[in-house]
């Protein structure tokens, strides 16, 4: 029974990805990589070595091309396994979250993680649209979810299904993987939300990770599952993608009478050179497409125009489709259009049960983003429901209003409704710059626009990060421009945004702006700019990152190591270099250098410098490197700590004579925090409604949202943020 639970799933795994005509899903995987939010103030976390170095990048969950770029530290799913938390692992449409959930199930399957008690975890994979939720509150949740999987399995076990995952969940021994939450609207989306926390409520003991859009993730926050982000494809991924999918290809039968093995070679280089900022979906149909002879003009709405005939459908046309798709979603834009957040589930008849969003298995075999681009060619501006379309907290609804307003840019004028002041009327119509196929007045209209919020330096740099990032993905824009215009700034916070956009650029592109910043007094902006340096990876990049770490000051050093350390060639090779030079200062630069670079080689140089060196200063940094990386991986999340156990608050509360009771007064002495606090306690507040949202801090956040708090904005704007897409109310 074990045995071929487990068989099954593999073989579904190997089956349920956008190419499985062609490759198993091993041939062709790029291990999907995950990312915590930065936290400050939790007496749970521990301290990273020189953490400070990251903190030039924005860590954002619906951009995160700079996490990716710039190598923040991340972690794979089952690393996350040894902590009791549970995830809702966030993304946009494409981005790999059900092969992320994928490749975790095969992981498992094969035996790859044992808990402390050496018992082997097996996944129960789960898509939201199989779900049929009962009203009835006492039935059994985890008996629910087995018959949603049924179908996984050979006809001859699932009858011995429900006792075995019920041993299983005996034992602790099983986790919940709950995918296509993405795929739902609000409404329907909040009922699968709150089955999940009955669930939690009947099987505490056991884990879940659901993914979810990044345009709604309900109650899940305050549910206690703690948000995490999955990593784009930065070039060393698309470069070992790109090699996978020529090996898997030769091999294959699908190579017989298409191009030959040298013709392949060049395929990939012009993919490498003419696309950019791509999702993994795209990327896939992109080299698919390429090595089906397809002549793509390298634009992303090239790819989709021509991606949308690899869907196998044979009894209807792409129209068909289209025309289906379309009034899916409109059927389903009128559970949106009057919502209001909790208000659905409360006024829900109580003998409905839910219904999926996407209707049929038939239906799931197109990836949901394709869906939305058919739906989008049928679409007409002047349906009365195109504004429910383009609700912010509906992924596949938005999804396809961005690729109508790419098509048809009369939209370019839509009101859409925002509530906190977070720009996001402006960045839905940005979105539409990548899929635009003409440089228009539209996309002129737009770029107006964006160029306004890029240029004012009292708002979020991460805010500003979004739109820089959709710039520079779309083909009719000159992105290295707009890098030059920032990177001729006297401001701090445009030249920090210009350096971290220099490495979306060529590595043709000249260095000449990015040098002068090297010599910046501000921190973020050097570090910015010498990782974009490694990022270019050209010679004379190389060249001034060397001439940093030797003749720089001290913190310029590190951050030439550290920037070096993400160069896997000529970088790498420096450090190890480097790590003998006379001057000590160069030898403890190039110990933060290794921390990053963190292979067996750097182990022993450091073992070595901790017992050897001449200087204290090497030695003891050596030794706290060590130290920090035999420990096990700190980037992973643990479950926030509950509002009465921070040590900040505590100590707040007693500095104005109060105390601290759990389900007491905890969120009254959060607000006074925000009020009266210090700054160093004040962002604390904000991190802590960021994992603790409740809706008497969001008027207190808003009102600090102004270019007076400058010193808070980056954490307000982040928070504000997750308070926008969750189930909160003003």
């Amino acid at each position: 029974m074990d045995i071929q639970i487990r068989k099954d799933l593999i073989q579904f795994c190997q089956k349920n990805h956008l190419a499985s005509d062609l490759f198993p899903l091993d041939d062709v995987l790029i291990e999907p990589r995950m990312f915590s939010l930065p936290v400050q103030n939790d007496p749970k976390r521990v301290i990273q070595f020189d953490e400070q170095s990251y903190a030039f990048i924005p860590i954002l969950p619906d951009f995160p091309e700079f996490a990716s770029i710039y190598q923040y530290p991340d972690f794979h799913l089952i690393d996350t396994l040894t902590n009791p938390i549970n995830l809702v692992l966030m993304g946009k449409l494409g981005s790999g979250k059900t092969t992320a959930l994928l490749d975790l199930t095969l992981r498992l399957c094969r035996g790859e993680f044992s808990d402390q008690n050496n018992l082997a975890i097996l996944p129960l994979y789960v898509h939201c649209a199989q779900l049929q939720i009962p009203s009835a509150s006492d039935q059994d949740t985890l008996e629910v979810f087995i018959q949603a999987s049924k179908h996984l399995f050979s006809k001859q076990i699932q009858r011995r299904l429900s006792k075995y995952f019920h041993n299983l969940a005996k034992n602790k021994s099983l986790i919940i993987l709950l995918d296509g939450l993405d795929e739902l609207p609000p409404p329907v989306a909040d009922q699968v939300i709150l089955f999940t926390s009955r669930f939690q409520q009947q099987y505490p003991q056991l884990r879940m990770i659901v993914s979810a859009s990044v345009n709604y993730i309900g109650d899940l926050i305050n549910g206690g599952f703690v948000p995490i982000g999955i990593k784009s494809w930065n070039s060393k991924d698309v470069h070992t993608f790109l090699e996978k999918w020529r090996n898997a290809w030769i091999k294959s039968s699908h190579s017989e009478s298409k191009p030959t093995t040298e013709n392949l070679i060049l395929i990939n280089s012009w993919i490498l050179q003419v696309f950019q900022l791509l999702t993994p979906l795209e990327w896939v149909l992109a080299t698919w497409l390429m090595y089906n002879g397809n002549l793509l003009n390298g634009t992303p709405i090239s790819i989709l125009d021509n991606g949308v005939k690899l869907i196998k459908q044979t009894s209807k046309s792409t129209d068909e489709l289209a025309k289906i798709y379309l009034d899916q979603l409109l059927n389903d834009s009128l559970e949106t259009k009057n919502y209001r957040g909790k208000g659905f589930i409360e006024t829900a008849k109580p003998t409905q049960k839910f219904q999926s969003a996407t209707p049929s298995l038939s239906t799931l075999e197109v990836h949901p983003l394709l869906r939305c681009f058919l739906a989008a060619q049928e679409f007409q501006p002047s349906d009365q429901n195109y504004g429910s379309l383009a609700n912010p907290h509906w992924a596949l609804g938005l999804q396809t209003f961005i690729f109508a307003l790419a098509k048809q840019e009369q939209l370019v004028n839509s009101q859409i409704v925002e509530k906190y002041h977070l720009f996001t009327e402006s960045l839905i119509k940005a979105l539409a710059l990548k899929y635009m196929r003409t440089n228009s007045e539209g996309t002129q209209t737009i770029l107006r626009e964006c160029a306004k919020i890029l240029s004012s330096p009292n708002l979020s740099l991460n805010l500003r990060s979004k739109f820089l990032i959709t710039i520079a993905s779309s083909p009719v824009v000159d992105t290295k421009s707009v890098i030059e215009f920032l990177l001729r700034s006297k401001d701090p916070t445009l030249l920090h945004l210009g350096a971290l956009g220099f490495g979306l650029l060529p590595q043709a592109t000249s260095i000449e702006l990015l040098m002068p910043l090297l010599e910046n007094p501000i921190p973020n902006v050097f570090i910015a700019a010498s990782n974009a340096l490694a990022v270019n990876g050209s010679s004379k990049s190389i060249d001034a990152l060397t001439n940093s770490l030797v003749n720089g000051h001290e913190r310029l050093q590190i951050a030439a190591a550290q920037a070096l350390a993400i160069h896997p060639q000529q970088g790498q090779a420096i450090l190890a270099e480097a790590i003998h030079h006379d001057n000590p200062s160069v030898r403890k630069a190039c110990v933060y250098g290794l921390v990053r670079v963190n292979q067996p080689w750097c182990y022993e140089l450091l073992e070595k410098l901790a017992i050897e060196d001449s200087h204290w200063m090497v030695k003891d940094s050596a030794s706290s490197a060590l130290e920090f990386l035999n420990s096990p991986n700190t980037w992973i999340p643990n479950s926030p700590s509950p509002l009465a156990e921070l040590n900040w608050l505590i100590q707040f509360a007693a500095s104005r004579g109060l105390g601290v009771s759990p389900s007491g007064n905890e969120e009254e002495l959060i607000l006074l925090a925000l009020k009266e606090g210090n700054i160093d306690q004040k962002i604390s507040a904000i991190e802590a409604i960021l994992f603790h949202p409740f809706e008497t801090a969001i008027p207190e956040l808003l009102s600090l949202m102004t270019p007076s708090g400058s010193e808070l904005k980056e954490y307000l704007y982040l928070t504000v943020w997750f308070i926008s897409i969750s189930n909160l109310s003003t």
